[in-house]
């Protein structure tokens, strides 16, 4: 997202609102770290199960409120760190449509966390 940030591709308040949706995801219980904490340990060889951190209902609602069509290119671009023309091509659109997408997702998810507060 710093680079879309960087070529004023999107506003400053779309980037905050992209990093508000990742520490909601982050701190959902959904995110899977790639190394060891040494925080509280799971006994048993048991998982932690997804979906209980303590920010599971914002993300849960920020998904909602977002919805069906616009969710996928926050997703993949916000969470998974791809570039929006890249998921436009894998979406069979014009590469120039997945700025445009991103644009109106993260408008819409803006407008859920005002609504939030």
């Amino acid at each position: 997202m710093e680079r879309y940030l960087a070529r004023a591709e999107v506003t400053r308040q779309q980037f905050d609102d992209a990093e508000r949706f990742w520490t909601d995801w982050a701190q959902s219980g959904l995110y899977s770290s790639a190394t060891g904490s040494y925080g509280q340990s799971v006994r048993g060889g048991e998982q932690p199960v997804p979906g209980c951190g303590p920010r599971w209902g914002q993300y849960r609602d920020a998904i909602r409120a977002v919805g069906i069509i616009l969710s996928p290119v926050l997703c993949q671009v916000v969470l998974g760190g791809e570039l929006a023309g890249m998921w436009a091509v894998e979406h069979k659109r014009p590469r120039g449509e997945g700025i445009v997408t991103l644009r109106l997702a993260l408008d819409a998810l803006g407008a859920h966390y005002r609504r939030a507060k």
